[in-house]
């Protein structure tokens, strides 16, 4: 029988969703998806576990009962992961990893850490490459603004990284961020050299941090670091161009 005659019998859900989005899609997928295999190394042997079912499809059985494995479905799967994805997606794009079983539920934080952590690094990594080759394929389509602010964050991201000690300044700033009660700017200034961007790009980037019920929308730029803020006109259009665009009923803050 055919993968989508098949799947015309046995409809998961799951797996109709993944034939739409990646088997079938008119696009090249390997820009927008990544696969994440997981194989429990041991798991036919705890088919008796009542979270089994929760990793592995199972026939129905009386209770008490070791219920058997459903092999149409378990071959659908193998032919899933091992045959249609890979003949869709690139090596790059398909991530195996390998765990035990656990008896307190099948995966457990504290039995499967390396497992866990072996997966969020995965997923990380993958995603921030994923996004990278994104960039890169719509550098030449995008327009001028997003190039500006992706410049802009970029900007922001490598002098925050190289940002070192300082804390009692960093204490200052977060200070006056948290202080509800002010409605004043806060102006930071000093000789050339001595960190006042980096010590600009680390606030930019930390004030979510600092303000994690407010949910706060920074407006980020340099000026006369990029090529749209070496002009005070071009940067007031830009600015007003965010301001524009923005929900006056949350919190902003601005770094320039």
């Amino acid at each position: 029988m055919a993968f989508g005659v098949n799947l015309h019998y046995f409809p998961p859900v799951t797996q109709e969703e993944i034939e739409q989005g990646l088997l079938l899609s008119p696009q090249d997928p390997n820009m927008k998806c990544l696969c994440f295999v997981r194989d429990i190394e041991d798991l036919h042997e705890h088919t008796a576990h009542s979270r089994a079912i929760k990793f592995t499809d199972l026939m129905p059985c009386k209770e008490g009962q070791t219920p058997d494995v459903d092999t149409d479905a378990q071959e659908r799967l193998k032919r899933l992961r091992d045959v249609d994805i890979p003949k869709r997606l690139n090596k790059e794009n398909i991530v195996k990893l390998k765990a035990k079983w656990s008896d307190k539920g099948g995966i457990n934080a504290t039995d499967n850490s390396e497992y866990l952590h072996k997966l969020c690094e995965s997923f990380y990594s993958k995603m921030v490459w994923l996004i990278d080759q994104n960039l890169m394929e719509r550098d030449d389509d995008e327009d001028e603004h997003a190039r500006e602010l992706r410049e802009c964050l970029n900007f922001r991201n490598k002098w925050s990284r190289i940002f070192f000690g300082r804390a009692e300044l960093l204490a200052l700033v977060k200070r006056y961020i948290t202080d509800k009660g002010r409605d004043t700017p806060m102006v930071l200034y000093g000789e050339s050299g001595t960190g006042k961007t980096a010590l600009v790009a680390k606030c930019a980037r930390e004030v979510k941090a600092w303000l994690p019920d407010s949910s706060p929308i920074t407006v980020v730029r340099f000026l006369g670091e990029l090529n749209k803020t070496v002009n005070c006109t071009e940067v007031e259009l830009h600015l007003n161009e965010n301001l524009t665009s923005l929900d006056f009923n949350m919190a902003y803050i601005l770094f320039y």
